[in-house]
């Protein structure tokens, strides 16, 4: 634009100065003592007007060499920003070199790589992380720290890996250098919000989790897992259940009907008032199917699950699923599905029910036809199925085969 804006100028400049020319140029002398000199105004105006450049520029060449010593301070800072990017972009390659599996062996030589510049030493510290080095990644965080006091991306990181790895007193100790150091970090907000969960303060923990929302600094797949992660505890908290033995158990509770349609209502009430987003999380699904299993409610699960399974989301919901109570209801609606959205984990599921109703020769088919494919699973519950059914020779067989394999 300011190259368009520049030649515009120019044009009309030399129109200018061609009607100028052409109407009346003018007339200049100049005399001193016995000495003159004519000419045209149009060609004084041309002549003055280089060496008023010229001018110009020696004035500021001398400005700048009064300044010089400031002046050559902000070239060698320029320049060591620079050559840091320069690092820097060759540690950004190295990283996805190393992460991608390649070159791993060379892990120790890889720190010379990054320079020395804090982001180096996260991202060096990030591929000690992702070669199971946590304790080596720990100590580079540290040391950089050293290094540079004046960034609070490095306690940040050390912070969050001590929160992983459950070392909560060092978290907490870092934690605490932040809050006094680095009160505006932009990631103290999901620091303290793992903090406020390693103390099972909830109420806490949404504040904190509405103040990272509000940021949009995290992405949206790791803001949707917090979310998800604080509505199963207070799914758990719902129906007056510690989150593993309600959420993660097996075991079906043993509750009389008014309890069972009570704890019915506060689950479904639960689901509803999830965010959409959340409505459409895996994991989210799992934990609602798995409440209602717990609640002994299958005809429900049954009913919730059929629009998942069809959107192709068997594989996922399989392992809960599979809990199911063997029943001629559950196995005719997984049939259903399996008419619109087929898939080996669906006819797993099939397969199981047809077993637990003790529908052998159909479950026999559906395995051998799923052994073909070499799916463990199903080589699994067909060696089951022959010895149950009195077939060694056919379970010897099928034996041997996953020996030699």
């Amino acid at each position: 634009m300011k190259a368009f804006w520049f030649c515009v100028g120019l044009i009309a400049v030399i129109a200018w100065s061609g009607y100028w020319a052409w109407n009346d140029p003018g007339y200049i002398m100049i005399q001193h003592g016995s000495w003159s000199f004519e000419m045209t105004a149009f060609l004084g105006f041309w002549i003055l007007m280089p060496v008023l450049l010229l001018g110009g520029t020696l004035v500021h060449w001398s400005l700048n060499l009064l300044t010089f010593p400031q002046g050559l301070k902000r070239w060698r800072q320029a320049r060591k920003a620079r050559m840091g990017r320069q690092a820097l972009d060759q540690g950004l390659i190295n990283y996805l070199v190393l992460r991608s599996g390649l070159g791993s062996q060379g892990l120790d030589k890889a720190a010379e790589a990054y320079g020395d510049s804090p982001v180096g030493a996260l991202l060096y510290a990030e591929v000690l992380v992702e070669h199971g080095r946590q304790d080596e990644a720990l100590k580079q965080l540290e040391d950089a720290e050293h290094r540079f006091p004046d960034r609070w991306e490095l306690p940040a990181l050390r912070c969050q890996r001590l929160f992983e790895m459950d070392q909560l007193e060092a978290a907490q100790s870092v934690l605490e250098h932040l809050r006094a150091q680095f009160p505006k970090a932009t990631t103290l907000p999901l620091l303290e919000y793992l903090w406020a969960k390693s103390q099972e303060d909830w109420d806490q923990a949404r504040q904190w989790l509405n103040k990272i929302r509000k940021q949009k600094r995290l992405p949206a797949a790791e803001i949707e897992l917090l979310e998800s992660e604080w509505h199963r505890h207070q799914l758990a908290e719902q129906l007056q259940s510690s989150s593993a033995s309600l959420i993660s158990g097996t075991t079906e509770m043993v509750l009389d009907p008014e309890q069972q349609q009570s704890l019915k209502k506060q689950t479904q009430k639960w689901w509803k008032q999830l965010p959409p987003g959340l409505q459409k999380n895996n994991d989210m699904r799992q934990a609602y199917l798995n409440a209602l299993i717990r609640l002994g409610l299958n005809a429900q699960v049954i009913k919730e699950a059929k629009p998942w399974i069809l959107e192709g989301q068997i594989h996922t919901l399989y392992p809960i699923l599979k809990q199911l109570n063997p029943a001629e209801s559950h196995l005719k609606a997984m049939l259903e599905w399996a008419e619109q959205q087929n898939s080996d984990s669906l006819q797993l599921l099939i397969a199981e029910q047809e077993m637990g109703l003790e529908q052998w020769p159909q479950a026999q088919q559906r395995l051998e036809s799923l052994a073909q494919t070499d799916n463990r699973t199903a080589k699994e519950l067909l060696l089951f199925l022959y010895l149950k059914t009195g077939q060694p020779m056919a379970a010897k067989q099928l034996a041997s085969s996953q020996v030699n394999t």
